[in-house]
């Protein structure tokens, strides 16, 4: 009697190889979705972290003039906020020993809440408190 050796795999043994092969590649996949999308997100808070200095100074700027929303413009991004009162201080006067009495100033200090949100990137919104004095001889 002869006793044939097989020198190959069988069938089974190939689809379970696949199979696990196919397993792990999808495993990676999903990995290096997850981590790009993720750098992607980090991307747009550091970009937004950059404008934030600039952005604050400018919304400032428009709440010392008088307006409550606003859109601006910072490279490409552009910014939409809108400032609501929360609380004004009691009026007082901002007088220094270097001014005389006609250089008095009235005025009261006001604490905004902004909202901004990002044009670019909807689910991108933020807030922040901003105090500033408002004078009462515009």
């Amino acid at each position: 009697m002869t006793v044939i050796k097989q020198a190959g795999l069988t069938l089974i043994e190939v689809l379970i190889a696949s199979m696990i092969l196919f397993m792990a590649l999808g495993l990676i996949g999903t990995i290096f979705q997850q981590s790009f999308n993720t750098q992607r997100q980090a991307q747009k808070y550091i970009s937004v972290a950059k404008d934030y200095s600039n952005l604050q100074s400018r919304i400032r700027y428009e709440l010392s003039a008088g307006e409550a929303t606003g859109q601006i413009l910072i490279g490409t991004t552009v910014y939409t906020w809108k400032a609501t009162l929360i609380e004004k201080a009691p009026e007082r006067t901002n007088q220094s020993p270097e001014m005389s009495e006609n250089d008095v100033v009235f005025g009261m200090l006001h604490l905004f809440l902004i909202n901004v949100s990002v044009e670019a990137n909807s689910s991108l919104n933020f807030e922040f408190k901003q105090a500033i004095w408002l004078s009462n001889t515009d």
